[in-house]
């Protein structure tokens, strides 16, 4: 009597109606995706996703944690008081801009990182504006498919802009651990200052300080 033997298949036997299927029992493998970050030197700059076309540019800074490009407000309103609210150009306006800070992080670490800003006293000839309280709402979205946590702290820009001290508006967006990978735009609309009355007249500027700090904040 001849005897059959099965060395490297299992096989079974499925009888479906008059017919005899065979079943050959199923092997696994393992796929592999290497993700490598770029070196600091090989970062360069990223281009703005909503860019202003007043400044399509953006601010041009490179590297792994970047902030690619920041907004410049214009309050204009009638009169000496009252509130004054951001305008945009003509050119602004017909690309429906909307006024933005962009922060790409491209060190695949996951370590987190923080938005601030500082915004000088507004000042005309020397003379500081006085009276003025600042109100900015703000939004955070991913752009290109963006995959990561949202950061998941997002701050409005709110207070009262101090004649010697200007206004110091803190973290306005925290990614913390595992959060904000990849590109985030932060999105100012609806911004507007309401200015009490007893003020010269004259075009008063402010200098918006942007700051990136590599880790969030308490950490």
């Amino acid at each position: 009597m001849k005897k059959m033997i099965l060395t490297s298949l299992l096989i079974s036997c499925v009888f479906v109606g008059s017919e005899q299927v065979m079943a050959v029992e199923s092997v696994t493998t393992e796929g592999t995706a290497t993700l490598e970050a770029l070196e600091e030197g090989e970062a360069g700059s990223v281009a703005p996703i909503l860019p202003d076309p007043d400044n399509s540019g953006g601010t041009g800074q490179t590297g792994l944690l970047t902030i690619d490009a920041v907004p410049q407000f214009d309050f204009k309103g009638e009169g000496l008081s009252g509130t004054f609210t951001d305008t945009l150009t003509a050119s602004q306006s017909a690309a429906n801009y909307t006024r933005n800070a962009q922060v790409t992080d491209r060190r695949g670490t996951g370590e987190g990182w923080s938005l601030g800003l500082n915004i000088s006293p507004f000042k005309s000839n020397g003379t500081a504006l006085r009276g003025m309280t600042m109100s900015i709402p703000v939004s955070v979205s991913p752009v290109n498919g963006n995959a990561s946590n949202a950061p998941s702290i997002v701050n409005n820009i709110q207070g009262i802009v101090d004649t010697t001290n200007g206004l110091d508006a803190g973290p306005i967006v925290v990614a913390e651990s595992g959060e904000g990978l990849g590109t985030w735009v932060t999105e100012f609309q609806n911004a507007e200052v309401t200015i009490s009355d007893g003020n010269v007249a004259g075009a008063y500027h402010s200098t918006f300080t942007w700051s990136l700090s590599a880790l969030p904040v308490g950490e």
